[in-house]
């Protein structure tokens, strides 16, 4: 069994999850991810990346867990001298009760009256509790377009879950004997721990199901997501492949049998992981026992099954599986996995990730790429799609993106810090460079604010085209075609289509990358090319840009319409004509229809295309869209 894990724990870094570099570097995402957000841009709340991503995984259908802590409450474990502590300042204070809930859960004493979300307490003989029933209604009836999804608002793809929280400074009493208890593997260490019962707990709004089919109203869920993440930081990449062998099973196998979709989680899996790690020796989690150790979870999962009782690792007392489930469903759960435990490391050949064919051939046919991406780009490059999402998270208050802006870029020159976390800044700037565009094409009421404004922005695109070369010069191509300096704007359009290829990785809300899409890559890469140069070269952004009133008609189809979609190949032409068709350039104008016309490949492409052709085959269509979106922009302006 050796040889087999050796080869599964390599197809694993090179297929699947990545290196134990790929690992470390997803983590540093996440971590200036955070900071970004939480120091720059975020006012009313503090943000906490959570899942499997921010654990360092970025398995294929992967979703962003967030944690929102308010700053409105703090959470104490007693009524005693609470409210001259320095957390407490301008805070509405909440008690934890613990003796009165399940284990594993809290409920939340409101201390004094009135509190901000007075509509979420419910009243009691003993006393006012704030309902975690009411906390999340409050914000799924203000935002109708999210579901709740357990004790988190989830969009409507389903890809975003956001858990709106509250903090708990000192680690719960409930939990003490985490702390001191023994463990046979010396992990976590008593440093570790130490450290972790800084951090406190979190609160989460849904209440446990052991009574009944509905969840308590008035109880809070204790949350270990910080110590959880702090602990799988210290993971061997061993652990982490095990981890993500486990996931992939669940989601492959158990996941598609008909009635037990819904009756495991990958926070067991995740569970099962901490209590063999503190029983487990450090030294068995190697390469070559990667498949050992898998196999040790399934014989844990199934002797957990058959008993109805997970354990969580925190609060043992509470049992996990805290709700009603029919008799047959959990044995047919029980038959699988004892089936899966029976045939052992075999049963990863079930799952479509691990073809037997490529898996026991793997390394005979292994050849040395002459080609490819380094660590730190296969890490990077796939998450920079959630950076073009834009999350504008519920119930948040922004500060100013301009301000954000000045602050980071003046952190990036001030700070002392290593090459790799300087990039990963600079890609955060270049975000907050990208949202900034809908400054530009906000309505201006003078020629010299508008002149000024457009000049303003053209640093955030020149800081654009430090990770996103072909982004960022299209971009101020765009701002110079708005300024009606077309013939600078042709020079830039030109030397962006260049550079621009289809070999490059579209960064886009729709569109995810994973580790296998770099083997189709084809770009050349020398030692000697920094991670810079080739984020810069081998990405390009889709841009969205939102909040539109130009009352351009070559650039909007409507005056109404308020959002511009490009991909970016297609704008690069489409810009290419307006810049012709401005300067009355014939054989220009016909070459850049021409080029559209091979571009074309969806239906908002294609209304591009048509409104060209009519454009171009009646002149007093032209003069008709002059006429319109000249009134329309004069009625905005007074």
């Amino acid at each position: 069994m050796t040889d087999i894990s050796r080869q599964i724990y390599q197809y694993m870094c090179d297929e699947i999850v990545g290196s134990e570099k790929v690992v470390k570097y997803r983590r540093l995402f996440f971590k200036i991810y955070e900071y970004v957000q939480n120091n720059f841009l975020l006012t009313s709340k503090y943000l906490i990346s959570g899942g499997s991503k921010a654990e360092g995984l970025d398995l294929p259908g992967s979703d962003l867990d967030i944690m929102l802590i308010s700053k409105k409450y703090i959470v104490y474990r007693s009524k005693t001298k609470t409210v001259n502590r320095r957390h407490a300042i301008n805070k509405h204070i909440l008690i934890i009760d613990t003796e009165n809930a399940q284990p594993g859960f809290a409920l939340l004493f409101v201390q004094n009256e009135p509190i901000c979300d007075q509509n979420c307490v419910e009243r009691k003989e003993d006393g006012t509790y704030l309902s975690s029933k009411l906390y999340i209604l409050s914000f799924a009836t203000k935002y109708t377009y999210h579901i709740i999804n357990g004790p988190c608002l989830s969009n409507i793809d389903g890809r975003l879950d956001v858990a709106h929280s509250l903090l708990c400074p000192k680690w719960p009493s409930v939990a003490k004997d985490w702390a001191t208890r023994k463990r046979s593997s010396g992990w976590p260490s008593i440093f570790l721990v130490s450290d972790i019962v800084k951090h406190g707990v979190l609160l989460v709004p849904i209440g446990s199901k052991s009574c009944s089919k509905e969840v308590h109203p008035l109880e809070w869920r204790i949350s270990f997501s910080i110590p959880e993440k702090i602990l799988i930081h210290t993971w061997s990449h061993t652990q982490i492949l095990c981890y993500s062998i486990l996931k992939i099973l669940l989601k492959e196998v158990v996941k598609t049998t008909n009635g037990l979709e819904s009756l495991l989680c990958s926070y067991f899996l995740k569970t099962t992981l901490f209590w063999l790690s503190e029983e487990i020796d450090t030294k068995n989690w190697i390469p070559e026992k990667l498949l050992v150790c898998f196999e040790m979870c399934l014989g844990r999962l199934v002797y957990w099954i058959t008993h109805k009782y997970i354990p969580n690792y925190f609060i043992p007392e509470h049992n996990m599986i805290d709700r009603l489930y029919g008799q047959q469903s959990w044995d047919e759960l029980l038959a699988l996995m004892s089936f899966l435990h029976e045939i052992g490391w075999q049963s990863i050949c079930l799952c479509d990730s691990f073809p037997p064919c490529a898996i026991f051939t793997y390394r005979e046919n292994y050849i040395p790429p002459l080609y490819g991406f380094f660590d730190f780009e296969k890490a990077i490059i796939p998450l920079m799609n959630i950076l073009s999402k834009n999350y504008h998270f519920l119930d948040v208050t922004y500060g100013s993106r301009h301000e954000a802006f000045t602050r980071c870029i003046s952190f990036i020159i001030k700070a002392t810090l290593p090459k790799k976390y300087k990039i990963v800044f600079l890609i955060m700037l270049s975000s907050i460079s990208f949202n900034m565009t809908e400054s530009l094409l906000c309505r201006q009421k003078s020629n010299k604010r508008s002149y000024i404004d457009h000049k303003s922005v053209q640093s955030c695109y020149l800081i654009c085209a430090k990770t996103s070369v072909v982004t960022g010069w299209t971009l101020q191509a765009l701002n110079l075609y708005l300024c009606g300096q077309y013939h600078s704007a042709l020079t830039i359009l030109e030397f962006a289509m260049s550079i621009c290829s289809w070999e490059q990785f579209s960064i886009s809300s729709s569109n995810d990358i994973h580790i296998r899409d770099f083997k189709e890559r084809c770009f050349i890469t020398y030692n000697c090319f920094s991670s810079l140069r080739q984020l810069k070269y081998y990405t390009r952004w889709f841009l969205f840009i939102n909040n539109v009133q130009t009352f351009d008609y070559l650039l909007q189809l409507y005056p109404q319409q308020k959002c511009l979609l490009f991909a970016t190949p297609f704008l690069l032409c489409y810009l290419r004509f307006t810049c012709y068709y401005r300067l009355q350039n014939i054989e220009g104008i016909i070459q850049s229809i021409q080029d559209l016309r091979m571009l074309c490949s969806d239906r908002l492409d294609d209304c591009y295309l048509r409104f060209v052709y009519q454009i171009m085959s009646d002149e007093y269509f032209d003069r008709y869209l002059n006429w319109i979106y000249t009134a329309e922009k004069s009625s905005y302006q007074y």
